[in-house]
């Protein structure tokens, strides 16, 4: 498995039995319900399909001694990331042909990838570290991997409550640009921050949400989000300050940015401690 190529894929018959083999139960991210055969007999003939399928991909061998299935442990390892995760790492990019979702799933410094390109195929990736992540995810949502800037820039941004803002975004999903710009202008944000807002909001490109979520025996116990707007010609990146959640940043950003922002989001979930459910 390699991040600069295609992975692996798997039908739902493999995926279902990998699955089985590690005892996954309880995942975060993936419906199991539709892997589920609907009777016994429909289970047995999946089983079968799957170990006749990943024996000719050579994914899985026999044992010569005992006549065992064994899977390649690197496989196993992947799927074992994607069964009990340390963290999981979510994206979101929503454009006007569709939707695209991604999951990083995160034990010590493996990092398994996980994408659905079609409804009956399963894919897995593997990244080699946090830096290869930061990049993958600024790549899938700016379409640039490498990090060219020495450092981040002070760009422009506003702060807003939170309930202030959700309201002003419902306007904006209703079209409603004006009554949207008439409550930004009662915070006293600058006249152009704010038309360059509403501007990018009326025709993006695509919009998206990236979570890093915390994780302890197949529970959410702490997660960070945000959401990225893709404009025309600006992209604006919306979260909460950790020392302020009741509110919520609305700033301009470049590659250095959106990277220093990924990287800020996933050393706060990373060491935030397992046993405080506070969310």
């Amino acid at each position: 498995m390699n991040p600069h190529q295609s992975g692996l894929v798997f039908t739902k018959e493999e995926f279902a039995l990998l699955l089985d083999v590690v005892k996954a139960d309880d995942l975060i991210g993936i419906d199991q319900s539709e892997l589920l055969p609907t009777s016994e007999s429909d289970h047995v003939s999946s089983v079968q399909t799957g170990i006749e399928s990943l024996l000719k991909r050579d994914l899985m061998k026999t044992d010569e001694n005992d006549g065992k299935y064994i899977i390649k442990p690197v496989l196993i390892e992947a799927i074992k990331t994607i069964a009990q995760p340390e963290m999981i790492v979510t994206g979101t990019r929503h454009e006007t042909e569709g939707s695209r979702f991604f999951f990083w799933y995160i034990v010590d410094s493996t990092i398994v990838e996980f994408t659905k390109p079609t409804e009956a195929s399963y894919r897995i990736g593997s990244l080699p570290d946090a830096e290869a992540l930061t990049n993958r995810i600024r790549f899938i949502f700016l379409g640039k991997e490498d990090n060219k800037e020495d450092q981040s820039l002070s760009f422009p941004r506003f702060t807003l409550p939170k309930d202030e803002f959700l309201k002003i975004n419902s306007l904006l999903n209703q079209s409603k640009f004006e009554a949207a710009k008439t409550e930004l202008d009662k915070h006293d944000i600058p006249p152009e921050l704010s038309t360059s807002f509403i501007e990018e909001a009326k025709y993006p490109d695509y919009s998206g949400v990236i979570a890093f979520l915390r994780t302890h025996e197949s529970n959410i116990v702490y997660g960070r989000d945000y959401a990225l707007l893709g404009g025309q010609t600006q992209k604006w990146l919306i979260a909460s300050p950790v020392s302020d959640p009741e509110t919520l940043r609305c700033e301009q950003i470049d590659e250095a940015t959106f990277h220093s922002a990924l990287t800020a989001g996933l050393l706060q979930v990373a060491l935030h401690p397992v046993g405080d459910a506070t969310s």
